[in-house]
């Protein structure tokens, strides 16, 4: 629309002519057209005619008034022009323009004010407007131009006093005396004042200037000029905005600080920041209801541009009428519209207009499903930065007074427009005669001095925060679904659904004249029930169990937990306890029939729930009684002729359940009833079989198998086990203390772990050695684990008050177990068997998002002793295997040992030269005491072990102990950190973690059989 505009400026500068107002009533006869400008729109605007589906919104219309033109084909959009033709007294055609504009956001679509008719009649009549570009042109329409109206006679009077109204009104905003600016030169004024002088001129500061001029065509016996302002209105338009400024509050307006005392002449291209700044504003605004009338003002210049360019269009348009008169009333009238559009701004800049950066609180950004529906979630605390604009004037105000000085016409100062051609028909020097850049003496004289600035500005100025909290000064919306308003003007919502929404903050355009958007996210978030064990085996019917479980996830009632006994008649609830309003542990009294087992229980939640909902927030544990049956003997080491009592023991079965059927092979029975039997072993060496069979349900049963041995080894393992994982629950960042938490404070459990691990003080070393009671003959030890991890962890990121909380659920598992066992005849074993899981997620963090994961390990150690009494010189024999299988994540594995160390008399056997170990290889040769170090180096290995070694005699009347020492230890996490094999790891080349799911485990199985050859 600017661009069109302009045109309208230039056409009127080139074709109007000279003189003042002119023209007559509407009874006057019609004007005789200049010969020049018939012969330019004579012909089409275009070589070729084309079929165009164009359509006017309106067939007539008066003077001034702006009608539509839809459907313009898109070639033509930017170079369109409008012939008007019409009839004329002498038969002949007339011919006249009309000047388009663009339409904003409109495609195919133009606007143009309707001119007087061609022919001079003031009354209208009916005329054929022809669209065309230079190229093409359309066919023509009808249209009726209707009668000028009657003029107010006091129009031209009417519209100087209120530019004398208005131009003061603008000075005095500025704090300054009309009068003394009126009196001073402008080489005399402070450099600040220039733009106010410069409007001064243009207004008023000589005969040709805008005011005198209008009070000249007021003096006229013609009402020309009189008849187009009441059909423009343009006194209208300058009256509304006099309105607009007398609703401003009292303004203060002071020099801003920092402006540079002195100029530099190379700032003259107007490229260089500003040196000169005009008054800032200086007013402490209260809040919005101060603001919102000062922003609504200042913005309506958007408003105001529109009224001001259809003004200047019509002006325009009028004055194409190839008639000196009514050029020189439309030049008038287009001056003054002009000069309202041009020194509104110097008003409205200096006041608050746009917005800054838009904040606002919501609380909770994390919405917790087990929220009370009481506790609302709410927007708060909107505020916004209210800014003035920043403008440079100094060029404007230079183009300004040319534009106006051209329009308004004058004496011939300036060079003459040279002859050239205008719609391909040459036009002469001559021809155009006064047609110039006419520029009135004092106008000209006033531009030449303040061609010496070109960097005057009004700087963006800041008028602090304005809270929009209010629904009437802000609109606050949800997109998405997964809150919903309690009350949208109170700004109160609920959570509905799982799931993110965005609640978004406009300020209202209609209270401010300017808007502005931000938006905030809120997630709801679920709060899965997690019990502290999967299943439950239950040694016998009717025994009570207990049953913890907790709502990591939860906020606010993580104890509103629901149990459900499947099927009901499998369990009996007693009791329901809440420790610190984050576990509860239910006690039940399970059936004493075992046709009830097994059984489930559901854990599920029973707070507020959020859509949709989901069956994997229910936990469910099992109850098991399969039923077991253990075979015990306390004799570790059996020699031929020995008396055994074997003991049965049945867990999960009821009272009148309590007996076994015992069968034994290769040995003989001495007594037996339902629980127990006495067997003696057979006469020589070798291994005899016991078993048992449960009598209410045959397929529970277990043997035993027993070595018979001439004489037994000693030997010891200190079982050394542990699975871990994190502790269940949320964990938070937020102080304790902290009244308003943004973060919940952190309720989670303690590292898990299951472990066997024997007492560091318990460990007996040699040269002593354990109680006979305390060796392992025939003896096994295991440790289960089945521990699983449930956790929620917050991080709180941003500032007060834009803090927000994300949370990030994490899972993890470290399962499986380890065994330590021992034969008679001199076998000892060391199982291991993992299974683990866990995850790593990012973090946000003011200080750089990091990696976190969940916790999972399993370690198991082997550690134990061989024991023998040496007289004479002993050859034994070590065999046995190490199998790695299906290994995988981070592994460390140390070396399994087993090492000879020599004691007499309690002291550790010095070495001699001739037996510097007293340990020797099969060819009698002196050997390392360490007979195995063994490690897998591969994720499926198998390594055998068999050494056959010589322990020399002890000398002559003692008994040397030798003592054969185990070391090794395997220890297994997930592989979160990349490691090459399964040494000990180089601290220096360890990288943090990446996103994403890992696993570890695999087994590990050491065996060895230690034998006299």
């Amino acid at each position: 629309m600017q661009t069109r505009t302009w045109v309208t400026i230039l056409i009127i500068a080139i074709t109007s002519a000279c003189g003042g107002g002119g023209g007559g009533k509407s009874t006057s006869p019609p004007l005789e057209p200049e010969a020049f400008f018939a012969e330019v729109v004579r012909k089409p605007f275009g070589s070729t005619q084309r079929d165009c589906a164009v359509s006017l919104s309106n067939n007539q219309g008066t003077v001034g008034d702006i009608v539509r033109i839809a459907n313009v084909p898109p070639e033509m959009m930017d170079h369109a022009t409008i012939r008007v033709i019409s009839d004329s007294s002498d038969g002949e055609p007339s011919y006249g323009l009309a000047l388009l504009r663009n339409i904003p956001g409109e495609e195919g679509s133009l606007e143009f004010s309707v001119p007087i008719n061609p022919n001079g009649d003031l009354d209208g009549g009916t005329v054929e407007l022809e669209l065309g570009d230079g190229v093409r042109y359309c066919q023509r329409q009808s249209f009726v131009i209707q009668a000028l109206p009657e003029a107010n006679p006091a129009a031209a009077s009417a519209l100087a006093d209120t530019l004398e109204n208005w131009l003061e009104a603008v000075i005095e905003i500025y704090g300054q005396d009309p009068q003394t600016i009126r009196n001073t030169q402008l080489r005399d004024l402070d450099e600040s004042l220039y733009l106010l002088k410069l409007y001064q001129i243009m207004f008023e500061g000589g005969p040709e200037a805008i005011i005198p001029t209008l009070r000249d065509a007021a003096a006229d016996d013609d009402l020309l000029t009189e008849r187009l302002l009441t059909a423009i209105d343009l006194e209208g338009a300058y009256a509304e905005q006099l309105t607009q400024f007398a609703m401003l509050p009292p303004l203060t307006l002071t020099q801003q600080a920092g402006q540079a005392e002195t100029r530099t002449r190379q700032l003259r291209n107007g490229s260089a920041s500003c040196e000169i700044t005009l008054p800032s504003l200086s007013y402490d605004f209260a809040g919005a209801d101060d603001i919102a009338p000062v922003m609504r003002i200042a913005n309506s210049q958007a408003v105001a541009n529109e009224v001001f360019s259809s003004i200047n269009t019509a002006a325009g348009s009028i004055g194409l009428i190839p008639h000196p008169a009514v050029k020189a009333a439309a030049g008038i009238v287009g001056a003054a519209g002009l000069a309202l559009q041009t020194s509104y701004g110097i008003v409205t800049d200096l006041l608050p207009s746009n917005w800054g950066t838009l904040t606002f609180t919501v609380t909770p950004t994390l919405w917790h499903e087990d929220r009370p529906e009481t506790l609302l979630g709410q927007v708060t605390d909107a505020k916004a930065e209210a800014f003035s604009r920043s403008h440079n004037f100094s060029k404007d105000v230079v183009n300004h007074a040319f534009a106006a000085a051209t329009i308004l016409g004058g004496p011939a100062i300036g060079k003459r427009v040279p002859a050239g051609k205008l719609n391909g028909v040459y036009v002469a020097d001559d021809l155009l005669g006064g047609v110039s850049l006419a520029i009135q003496d004092t106008m000209n004289s006033a531009i030449e001095e303040a061609s010496d600035f070109l960097t005057v500005c009004v700087e963006k100025q800041s008028f602090g925060l304005i809270d929009v909290s209010e629904d009437r000064w802000s609109q606050a919306n949800i997109n998405g679904s997964a809150i919903v308003w309690t009350s949208q003007r109170d700004r109160e919502f609920i959570g509905k659904r799982l799931g993110d929404a965005e609640i978004e903050l406009v300020i209202r355009e209609s209270e401010f004249g300017s808007s502005k958007k931000a938006s905030r996210n809120v997630t709801t978030g679920r709060a899965d029930v997690v019990s502290n064990v999967a299943s439950i085996s239950v040694k016998e019917p009717g025994e009570v169990i207990t049953v913890e479980a907790s709502r990591p996830d939860g906020a606010y009632s993580r104890d509103q937990i629901g149990i459900e006994v499947i099927p009901a008649s499998a369990a009996v609830l007693q009791n329901t306890v809440h420790y610190d309003n984050d576990r509860v542990v239910f006690t039940l009294k399970t059936s004493t029939e075992s046709k009830k087992y097994p059984f489930e229980l559901r854990l599920f939640p029973t707070g507020k729930m959020l859509e949709p909902l989901d069956s994997s927030r229910d936990e469910i544990v099992k109850i098991l009684n399969e039923g077991t049956l253990t075979i015990n003997y306390e004799k570790d080491c059996v020699k031929p002729g020995d008396s055994i009592v074997f003991s049965a023991t049945l867990d999960g079965f009821a009272d009148n359940e309590q007996s076994v059927v015992w069968d034994v092979f290769g040995a003989s029975v001495v007594d037996s009833d339902e629980l127990s039997i006495t067997v003696r072993a057979p006469a020589n060496p070798g291994s005899f079989n016991v078993s048992a069979v449960a009598t209410a349900n045959s397929d529970v049963e277990d043997e035993v198998e027993v070595s018979v041995q001439p004489g037994c080894l000693r030997k010891i393992l200190y079982p050394i086990a542990a699975f871990t994982t994190d502790g269940n629950g949320y964990y938070g960042t937020s102080d304790p203390d902290d009244p308003n938490p943004v973060c919940p404070t952190g309720e989670h459990d303690d590292t898990q772990s299951e472990t066997l691990i024997v007492d560091e003080t318990d460990i007996i070393a040699p040269p002593d050695i354990p109680d006979q009671s305390e060796l392992w003959q025939t003896k096994q030890e295991t440790l289960n684990s089945s521990l699983y991890h449930q956790s929620t962890r917050y991080n709180a990121i941003g500032e007060s008050p834009n803090e927000s909380c994300p949370s990030y659920s994490f899972s993890a598992s470290s399962t499986g177990s380890a065994i330590f066992g021992s034969t008679a005849e001199g076998g000892l074993s060391v199982k291991l068997d993992a299974n683990l899981q866990t995850e790593c997620k990012s973090i946000q963090d003011d200080n750089g998002d990091y990696v976190e994961c969940a916790g999972a390990s399993a370690n198991t150690g082997v550690s134990g002793f061989y024991y023998l009494d040496i007289e004479e010189e002993t050859t034994l024999r070590l065999s046995g295997s190490l199998q790695c299988s299906n290994l995988d994540g981070y592994i460390i594995l140390t070396p399994v040992t087993a090492t000879v160390s020599r004691f007499r008399n309690g002291q550790p056997v010095e070495p001699s030269d001739d037996n510097p170990t007293g340990v020797f290889d099969e060819e009698g040769s002196p050997r390392s005491p360490q007979l195995v170090n063994a490690v897998c180096k591969d994720p499926n290995e198998l390594i055998i072990i068999d050494e056959t070694f010589t322990l020399a005699g002890a000398e002559a009347g003692h008994t040397d102990l030798v003592a054969i020492s185990l070391l090794g230890n395997f220890l297994i996490t997930p592989g979160i950190i990349d490691k090459e094999g399964y040494g000990m790891p180089d601290i220096s080349q360890i990288e943090p973690p990446k996103e994403g799911s890992y696993t570890g485990g695999g087994i590990i199985e050491l065996e060895l059989q230690l034998e006299t050859k």
